[in-house]
């Protein structure tokens, strides 16, 4: 069965690349240049960056044969683009606020609600920083391409991209945690796991040493009792 995932694809963006394009642009344009105006142009750049590539991609394969220009301007085609962004704490206060709420716990929920405005409004302009992209293709040739691709260039940066989780998978909080945050996160774990199995290791082998050292006091190798009470008698 063929699903959205299958036809996506998804990149991290990297730190301060949005921040960077939006100063450029807001001195290109005007101090007065509104912010949707500014994402708007950047949603377009990734559609024409990433479109241009797949097409570049497509003809040079051999998969699909000798494409003419339009075809493989037809099979480059992008049918959705849609960011993650920089808004965990609020997606985790709303998830909160909801808990609380379907709990019966009211009496909690203004605080969780006071929470939710010092936030929009400390950090209103973090939220609107894109740290992910998810650019759903109309064929399963752009998808491949850009797959094959492994990463696309954008603003001097070379974007990793990887076939995207189906949306009801993804963990919209945690789209903003980088690349080289996760890795750090899993080199957490994983050394976590390796002393916890040194350890119980180590606890074993202990263990087991005692159990020896037990069962040889309590009958050394070597020595018949019955021979040594006929040698030295019983008053020994």
């Amino acid at each position: 069965m063929i699903t959205v995932g299958d036809y996506t694809v998804v990149g991290q963006l990297p730190p301060g690349l949005y921040q960077a394009y939006y100063d450029r642009t807001t001195e290109r344009l005007g101090s007065g240049s509104r912010s949707y105006t500014i994402f708007s142009t950047f949603e377009t750049l990734i559609r024409e960056k990433v479109q241009e590539q797949v097409k570049e991609k497509l003809s040079t394969s051999t998969r699909y044969g000798a494409l003419s220009e339009e075809e493989t301007e037809e099979k480059a085609q992008i049918a959705d683009l849609q960011f993650g962004f920089s808004n965990a704490a609020m997606l985790k206060l709303l998830a909160k606020r909801a808990t609380l709420l379907t709990s019966g716990k009211f009496d909690q929920v203004a605080k969780v609600e006071a929470e939710l405005t010092r936030i929009k409004n400390e950090k209103c302009k973090d939220f609107i920083i894109p740290v992910t992209f998810f650019i759903t293709f109309e064929t399963e040739a752009a998808t491949t391409s850009a797959l094959k691709l492994g990463e696309i260039e954008l603003e001097g940066h070379k974007i990793p991209v990887e076939t995207a989780p189906e949306p009801e998978n993804i963990i919209w909080e945690n789209r903003e945690i980088t690349v080289r945050g996760r890795w750090f996160r899993w080199s957490v774990v994983l050394s976590l796991m390796l002393l916890i199995s040194i350890g119980i290791f180590a606890f074993f082998i202990k263990v087991i040493a005692f159990k020896n050292e037990v069962q040889y006091l309590s009958k050394p190798p070597g020595v018949n009792c019955d021979d040594v009470v006929e040698l030295y008698g019983e008053d020994l």
